[in-house]
């Protein structure tokens, strides 16, 4: 927070170019990152990239609060990873994994999960 607000006294004060630019990096990387995640959870689940990338990589806090998250942020990560692409047969299988991993937790997909993306 302190640094957010030396930089916009910066940016304000003293108009200093370097300022402005490092705003603006912050700022394409802050929204940037969150939305990488669901075309990068397409490139996994068809194979492109391993799944480490997901789950201790530089994805692992949208995988995080993709499973752990409150509801309407899991809801928004898996609509977002389904919207770029990605399919669900990859996250069932991470959802059996980390159930066999922590038997201890009750981990259950929201009921449309699989429900919607079931073929007839």
């Amino acid at each position: 927070m302190g640094f957010c607000l030396w930089l916009t006294v910066r940016i304000i004060n003293r108009q200093e170019r370097w300022a402005k630019k490092t705003a603006i990096v912050l700022a394409a990387v802050t929204v940037g990152y969150p939305l990488s995640f669901g075309p990068a959870y397409t490139l996994v689940d068809r194979g492109v990239l391993p799944l480490s990338i997901l789950k201790a990589g530089v994805y692992s806090p949208c995988f995080d609060l993709a499973f752990w998250g409150p509801e309407p942020a899991r809801r928004l990560a898996w609509a977002w990873a389904e919207f770029c692409g990605g399919e669900f047969p990859l996250a069932e299988e991470l959802v059996r994994e980390l159930g066999e991993q922590r038997p201890d937790l009750m981990i259950f997909p929201s009921p449309d999960f699989v429900t919607d993306r079931m073929p007839e």
